[in-house]
């Protein structure tokens, strides 16, 4: 996972990012919520959240990503509680403007 800000560059702690994993964009299905936030800020080695959204802000970055990973659900706060899919064709409501952002 990465987050990174509107020129693609990676953001640091307490700043607003667009959640990247393996170059892509994450969906936000139907389960995103505060348990996954919180476990992809671990898994990114921040230890806590400040909140998340999903929306298409960065149309001209985000419309240039690919979108690799949708419905994440976590039942711990912890990655390997965590299942997901690949979005396409599974989750054929995945569009950019349900990609996740996030401040950890």
């Amino acid at each position: 996972f990465q987050l990174v800000d509107v020129h693609g560059e990676t953001v640091l702690e307490e700043r607003q990012g667009l959640l990247l994993f393996n170059g892509g964009t994450v969906c936000d299905g139907h389960f995103f919520g505060p348990t996954e936030v919180y476990a992809i800020c671990r898994e990114m080695g921040f230890d806590s959240d400040d909140g998340w959204k999903y929306a298409l802000e960065w149309p001209t970055l985000q419309n240039s990503l690919p979108i690799n990973l949708a419905d994440v659900h976590c039942l711990e706060p912890y990655w390997s509680e965590c299942t997901y899919r690949p979005p396409n064709p599974v989750v054929p409501e995945c569009t950019h403007d349900k990609d996740v952002l996030m401040t950890c």
